[in-house]
């Protein structure tokens, strides 16, 4: 028995989909909804950005960033930000 893929869409067919505040990303081709970080979460990321922005930036410079939202595949796209919005953003963090 083979796996359906009729419900499996692109990385170009799901950017192209209407926003949403629900966290999901794209895996093997399928939307897959993402757990809401929880208020414990947030305050930590919210500390560790404290702290690097108080790294002197000269000290950085052959550091490597990555990209906030990412294609793995032409089927798999991931994104730290809610929905896929981080595409339109795509900022260096």
């Amino acid at each position: 028995m083979g796996i359906s893929t009729k419900n499996r869409i692109s990385a170009e067919q799901y950017l192209l989909s209407a926003e949403t505040n629900t966290p999901q990303e794209l895996l093997d081709g399928e939307v897959i909804v993402t757990a809401s970080p929880v208020n414990a979460h947030q305050h930590m990321i919210g500390r560790v950005y404290q702290v690097l922005l108080s790294i002197e930036v000269s000290s950085l410079k052959d550091d490597k960033y990555a990209f906030i939202g990412r294609y793995i595949s032409d089927e798999v796209f991931v994104s730290p930000i809610l929905g896929h919005q981080s595409v339109h953003v795509n900022a260096i963090v």
